[in-house]
């Protein structure tokens, strides 16, 4: 049996005081919205309420709190064995206990099962996802999900300020995915947003960007960590 199918059939749903949202009556593009900072966080609910001030159709299925760094992990062999509670937690909104992957997971085979979803968007997250940190990315891991389904993915990361504030950056990727959606819908009226097993990950400025420059793409950037050999007696090791 395939990876994937054996993933899904190890995971059960158990349905926490919720109505399942009833999309039958959908119109337009329907976009899945989820992250890995949570619900609760500011990126995805100003992406939110940028994607439904838009005019576009959207369900936000997240954790119900902070897991970043996980990849695209289902949170081990106990989370494989656990059923996951799914919590409706507001209109079109529902939280999830599990990781990033099994979020999307249980929005697309649970809460969505046999809708279309036209669009998923992961982010927007709390820092960037540049370099190595890409691979370890539990935004990223969400997005690889819904690629590995055939779905169009969108993930989007923001930059803090000087202050640490991501404020203004989580405004310029609501902007920036309304505007990227809208021309992806043009270019390619009548077909998938992007072509089958393509996603994209959209890093915003912490800063109004001047303008925009080419970059070439080179080799990864290597990541070291500050590991040091353990002295007995040092307590600077």
């Amino acid at each position: 049996m395939p990876e994937l199918e054996t993933r899904i059939q190890n995971l059960g749903y158990r349905a926490i005081d919720t109505s399942f949202h009833d999309t039958s009556g959908k119109n337009g593009q329907t976009n899945l919205l989820t992250n890995d900072d949570g619900y609760a966080a500011e990126g995805i609910n100003v992406m939110y309420e940028a994607l439904t001030g838009a005019g576009h159709t959207v369900y936000l299925v997240a954790l119900k709190g902070q897991n970043s760094g996980g990849g695209s992990t289902l949170g081990g062999t106990d989370a494989l064995l656990s059923e996951i509670g799914i919590l409706e937690c507001g209109d079109g909104k529902w939280r999830v206990d599990g990781t990033p992957t099994t979020a999307v997971m249980a929005a697309l085979v649970g809460i969505f099962a046999g809708e279309q979803i036209d669009l998923v968007i992961s982010g927007t997250n709390e820092g960037e996802n540049v370099g190595a940190f890409a691979n370890i990315s539990g935004t990223l891991g969400a997005a690889v999900e819904a690629i590995s389904r055939g779905i169009p993915t969108i993930a989007f990361s923001a930059g803090s300020s000087v202050d640490g504030s991501y404020g203004g950056a989580y405004e310029r990727a609501g902007s920036h995915a309304t505007g990227l959606i809208a021309d992806l819908m043009e270019a390619r009226e009548g077909e998938t947003l992007l072509p089958a097993g393509t996603g994209l990950t959209v890093n915003v400025p912490s800063a109004d960007p001047a303008g925009a420059a080419y970059a070439e793409v080179t080799a990864e950037a290597p990541f070291v960590l500050g590991v040091q050999e353990y002295v007995p007696g040092n307590p600077a090791t």
